[in-house]
């Protein structure tokens, strides 16, 4: 005779402890193996808790996993991400020069305000640090191809 669980009307495969639909424990009562039960509304219960290594976790957890609202923080927290707008604004400020590198040095070493707004300041600062680095390299290496030039073009006319 055919096993329907008590709390879904799920049937029971033959041998089964537990609802595959519900999770449920089967109940071995003769009241379980009667016909299917009158349909009730079925309510969704979440699966039971299991503990996984972080490493069984990592490839369970789809890589596009976002938290769902109720679980960011809270508007004006410094954890709130901040809009793309925002980071339109900020980029626009922090590369005004002078003024800007100011701002960012000020965001990047400062103690309050937002994490993101930090972090950008942070990586403004380093991409200001490695163009200065970069017009420095590239000015001597032109004058030191100017002077090589120049002396080549010194020696041709002089004999």
């Amino acid at each position: 005779m055919k096993k329907f669980c008590t709390n879904c009307g799920a049937e029971i495969a033959e041998g089964k402890k537990f609802c595959t639909s519900c999770g449920e424990k089967v109940d071995e009562s003769p009241q379980a193996t009667q016909s299917a039960p009158v349909q009730q509304p079925q309510i969704i219960q979440p699966p039971p808790v299991q503990t996984q290594t972080t490493a069984q976790t990592m490839q369970s957890a789809p890589a596009y996993y976002q938290k769902p609202a109720d679980e960011r923080p809270p508007k004006g927290s410094k954890y709130y991400p901040m809009s793309t707008i925002g980071y339109i604004g900020w980029m626009i400020l922090m590369n005004i020069p002078i003024l800007g590198w100011i701002v960012a040095s000020i965001l990047a070493f400062g103690s309050g305000g937002s994490v993101n707004r930090r972090n950008l300041a942070r990586a403004i600062l380093i991409f200001i640090v490695l163009a200065i680095i970069g017009i420095i390299v590239s000015t001597i290496m032109f004058w030191s191809v100017i002077s090589q030039l120049s002396d080549v073009i010194q020696v041709d006319f002089g004999t």
